[in-house]
C-alpha cells in the first residue's frame, strides 16, 4: 500500500480528519489536496487536543505535511495555526509544504460572501462566510492570487491593486457599503507572504520527485 486517498462521500464531519491520523504512521508524507480553513480536523495526542484547519494532521505525527495546490488559503488563519503548533512544541518549519499554486483568501472575499448569503430574495446556503467560495470564484475566473505571487514582492502589489479594484467596483455596483482599508490590507498580506516565503514551493514537484524515491504519500 505505497499511497492512499482518504476523502469524504457525505457532507463533512466523517471523521476524515481522524482517519489522516490512523493511517499517517505508515507513510512518509501526508498531503491536503483541497479545501479551505472551514474544516475542524479534531486529533487527540495522548491527553493534547489539537484542532486542524489547514495544515495537515500528519504534522503531529513528526510527517513531512503539504498543503497542496487545490486549496484557497487564508494567510493569517495559516500562520496563527502555525504559531499555535510551534508553541506546543510542534515542528512545523521544518515539516510543512505549501503550494505555490494554491490561491489566497482575502477579507474582500469574505464581505462577498457574507453580502450574498444575506441579499434579499435569496435562499442562504449557510456558508461559513469565511470567503472560500469566492476565492475559488476568482480561481475559476482566472483573476485569483496565488501563494507565488503573495511570496514575490515584485509580483504581488499589481496583482492586489487589480483584484481590489475589481472588487470595490462590484461593491459599488450592487451598493455595498464597503469599508474595507485595501492599502491596510496590502501592507498586512506583504508581511504575511514574507512570514511564509520559506514554506511555499512547487508541491507537485515535491511529490512526483518523493513518488520517484519510493515514498508513501
Amino acid at each position: 500500500m505505497s499511497n492512499v486517498v482518504i476523502l469524504g462521500a457525505q457532507w463533512g464531519d466523517e471523521g476524515k480528519g481522524k482517519m489522516v491520523d490512523l493511517f499517517s504512521e505508515r507513510f512518509d508524507i501526508v498531503v491536503r489536496y483541497q479545501g479551505g480553513h472551514n474544516a475542524g480536523h479534531t486529533v487527540f495526542i495522548g491527553d493534547q487536543r489539537y484542532v486542524l484547519t489547514l495544515v495537515p494532521s500528519g504534522i503531529l505525527r513528526g510527517k513531512q505535511v503539504v498543503i497542496g495546490n487545490g486549496l484557497v488559503i487564508d494567510p493569517a488563519e495559516l500562520i496563527r495555526q502555525i504559531e499555535t503548533l510551534e508553541a506546543a512544541g510542534v515542528d512545523v518549519v521544518g515539516k510543512l509544504a505549501v503550494s505555490n499554486r494554491a490561491h489566497v483568501i482575502f477579507p474582500f472575499h469574505r464581505t462577498v460572501e457574507k453580502v450574498s448569503e444575506a441579499r434579499e430574495g435569496r435562499t442562504a446556503i449557510g456558508t461559513t462566510s469565511r470567503g472560500i467560495g469566492p476565492c475559488y470564484e476568482d480561481k475559476i475566473g482566472r483573476r485569483g492570487i496565488r501563494m507565488a505571487e503573495l511570496v514575490d514582492e515584485e509580483a504581488f502589489p499589481p496583482l492586489f491593486r487589480a483584484l481590489a479594484e475589481d472588487k470595490a467596483t462590484l461593491a459599488r455596483a450592487f451598493g455595498i457599503q464597503d469599508a474595507l482599508d485595501y492599502e491596510t490590507i496590502f501592507e498586512e498580506y506583504l508581511a504575511y507572504g514574507r512570514r511564509l516565503r520559506p514554506m511555499v514551493c512547487d508541491t507537485a514537484h515535491l511529490l512526483h520527485r518523493a513518488l520517484a524515491e519510493g515514498k508513501r504519500i
